[in-house]
């Protein structure tokens, strides 16, 4: 999709042209279709460098201490107490505090 509208516009405004050449206007769409072939080709090559660039800039260090990631478990524990103990399974019977 990259510059398809840009060779839609300059063929539609060359293509039919009544104050320039045929020569002209194929010049002129010709010269529209190289300049896009040739950006697409080489901004879409440079994109991923580019990235990897920026994100190597601002990434965190290699080496962390592993006390500020939560465990499994404590993600489990916290879990398990915010929950309803009746929401826990495929038991259909109502909890002890309910009423049916």
């Amino acid at each position: 999709m990259r510059g398809a509208v840009t060779i839609a516009l300059s063929y539609n405004q060359f293509a039919n042209s009544d104050k320039m050449s045929t020569e002209d206007s194929a010049l002129m769409i010709t010269s529209t279709i190289i300049v896009v072939l040739f950006s697409t080709v080489v901004f879409g090559s440079i994109t991923k460098p580019l990235i990897e660039a920026v994100l190597l800039r601002h990434a965190k260090p290699a080496h962390s201490d592993a006390t500020d990631i939560p465990s499994l478990d404590d993600l489990q524990i916290s879990f398990l107490e915010n929950c309803d103990p009746s929401d826990q399974g495929g038991t259909n019977q109502p909890a002890a505090g309910r009423v049916a």
